[in-house]
C-alpha cells in the first residue's frame, strides 16, 4: 500500500509556498489559504485530496497495463523524474515537448524508428564507412532526436494519463491530452490554469524537495498498479477495449469515466487527517487571511513556519 502524505511533510518540504501575488492566477483561488510576504500560501488541505485521488486514479490505469508518461523540462526537475521513471520503465519527456506528440503520433513513432536505424548504423560501423560530411550531418540528426525523443521509444500507443509538473510551462501537453482524451494529473502552483486539469495536485512546482516527495508517493502508486497488471497476466488490450484503424488502443471515454468514479470514492473512502479543526478553511476569502494555521502539534512549528515564509527556494 502506498505510504499516507500528511502536512508536516509537505510543510517540511515546502509545498505550501505558492507564486508570487501579483503572478496568480484567480483559477486557483480555492486552493489558496491566503498570503504573507507577497508569497500565496497554499491550502495543503487540498494538496493532501489531490494526492489521495491522484493515487487511486494512476493505481488503476496502470493495473489496466497502460502507459503514463511524465512530463517536466524544469532543469532542477530532470534528475528527479528520471529517478522516478527508472523505477517503473514508464515513457518520459524532460527536454522539450515536441508539438504533435500525441496529435500527431504515427510521425512521433516513424521519428523514433529512424532514432533506431542511426543507433544500429554507429554500432555496426556503417556510418563510419560514409564520407566524413555525411556522417556529421548523421550525427547531428540522431543527437537531436535522441535529446527530444529518448525517453518516448518505449511509448507504442496513446498513453493512459500525463503526469504534469507545472502544466503552465507544459502548456502543448497539456492541450494535446485534452484535445486526445488523455487524463492529466498534475503538480501545479498558484500561478497555473488549473481548467485543463482532470487531477490537481496545488503545491509549489518549484521546489525539489516538494516535487520529490509527491512524485514519490505517485510513483510508488503505479508501481503497485503494474504489479496488479503483470498478476492478472492480461494483455493491454483486454482491459481497454478495441483498437482503432491506425493500430491504437482507444478508451477515452472510459478513463474519463474512471478519473471520475476513483476522485469520488477517493473522497467517500478516505477523508485525510489533515481535515481538522485547525486545519485552513478552503472557503474563507484570500484578502481576509494571513499565515496558514495547519495542524502541527508543537506550536512552535507553526510560528516558525510562518514567519520562513519567503520567496521560494529549490528545495
Amino acid at each position: 500500500m502506498v505510504a499516507n502524505t500528511t502536512i508536516e511533510e509537505l510543510l517540511e518540504a515546502g509545498a505550501h509556498f505558492g507564486s508570487w501575488t501579483h503572478a496568480w492566477n484567480p483559477a486557483m483561488k480555492r486552493y489558496i489559504h491566503g498570503k504573507r510576504n507577497k508569497i500565496h500560501i497554499i491550502n495543503l488541505v487540498h494538496t493532501v485530496r489531490g494526492i489521495v485521488k491522484a493515487v487511486h486514479f494512476l493505481r488503476e490505469v496502470a493495473a489496466t497495463g497502460r502507459q503514463i508518461v511524465y512530463v517536466g523540462t524544469k532543469r532542477q526537475m530532470k534528475g528527479i523524474l528520471l529517478q522516478e521513471v527508472a523505477r517503473v520503465e514508464m515513457p518520459w519527456v524532460t527536454e522539450r515537448w515536441l508539438g504533435g506528440t500525441l496529435t500527431n503520433f504515427k510521425t512521433v513513432r516513424s521519428r523514433l524508428s529512424r532514432l533506431e536505424e542511426l543507433e544500429h548504423m554507429e554500432e555496426t560501423g556503417e556510418m563510419a564507412a560514409l564520407k566524413k560530411k555525411q556522417q556529421s550531418q548523421l550525427m547531428r540528426q540522431l543527437k537531436r532526436i535522441k535529446k527530444n525523443m529518448d525517453g518516448l521509444r518505449t511509448l507504442n500507443r496513446i498513453p493512459g494519463a500525463l503526469l504534469v509538473v507545472d502544466p503552465k510551462r507544459e502548456h502543448i501537453a497539456v492541450a494535446e491530452a485534452k484535445r486526445m482524451g488523455v487524463p492529466v494529473v498534475a503538480v501545479l502552483d498558484t500561478d497555473c490554469d488549473p481548467k485543463d486539469v482532470d487531477i490537481c495536485i496545488p503545491a509549489n512546482d518549484d521546489s525539489m524537495r516538494s516535487v520529490a516527495l509527491i512524485l514519490g508517493r505517485l510513483t510508488d502508486a503505479v508501481d503497485e498498479g503494474m504489479k496488479r497488471f503483470k498478476e492478472s497476466g492480461k494483455a493491454p488490450e483486454d482491459a481497454l477495449g478495441v483498437r482503432d484503424e491506425g493500430g491504437v488502443v482507444r478508451s477515452m471515454e472510459s478513463h474519463e469515466q474512471l478519473a471520475k468514479d476513483m476522485s469520488q470514492s477517493a473522497d467517500a473512502e478516505k477523508k485525510p487527517a489533515a481535515e481538522s479543526p485547525s486545519a485552513p478553511a478552503a472557503s474563507t476569502p484570500v484578502e481576509e487571511q494571513s499565515a496558514p494555521s495547519v495542524a502541527t502539534q508543537d506550536a512552535g512549528t507553526e510560528t516558525a513556519t510562518a514567519d520562513a515564509a519567503e520567496p521560494k527556494a529549490e528545495g
